[in-house]
């Protein structure tokens, strides 16, 4: 069975009433095949980057997005898609990032403290702290 005969089945199915109305449009098909489809896989890294310890090293790199996006709207890029700024410099933040982690290995300690100190400042609970007893220094 092709794709389009499989949409145009589901979109029948909705139009009949045994399948929810909105099913009847195509996007709608497509991004109900897409969220089936990529759940389980994000998932599966999700539950990688929380083991491997880089949820900190995601959020640090999710941060430097939007800085690459406020650079190249300051270098001039057009503020509808800073793309090459968002993407570079979250190419050089990760190698980076990356680079210290791995020249910084705290003996007994977490391998991630350097990026945690962003996260601190929001307020969140530290990696240093993981009963939570400490007070953070910024409100």
């Amino acid at each position: 069975m092709s794709w389009d005969a499989f949409r145009q089945l589901v979109q029948s199915w909705a139009e009949a009433g045994w399948l929810p109305a909105s099913l009847a449009w195509g996007f709608a098909v497509n991004a109900l095949v897409a969220g089936l489809i990529i759940g389980p896989v994000l998932g599966a890294l999700g539950t990688l980057v929380v083991i491997k310890r880089h949820a900190f090293f995601s959020e640090a790199v999710g941060h430097a997005a939007l800085t690459g996006v406020a650079i190249g709207i300051l270098l001039g890029e057009p503020y509808t898609g800073p793309y090459g700024s968002l993407f570079g410099y979250c190419l050089i933040f990760g190698i980076a990032l990356n680079y210290l982690r791995n020249r910084n290995r705290p003996v007994g300690g977490y391998a991630d403290r350097g990026v945690s100190v962003d996260v601190a400042g929001h307020g969140r609970q530290h990696p240093a702290d993981p009963g939570g007893q400490g007070e953070c220094p910024h409100p």
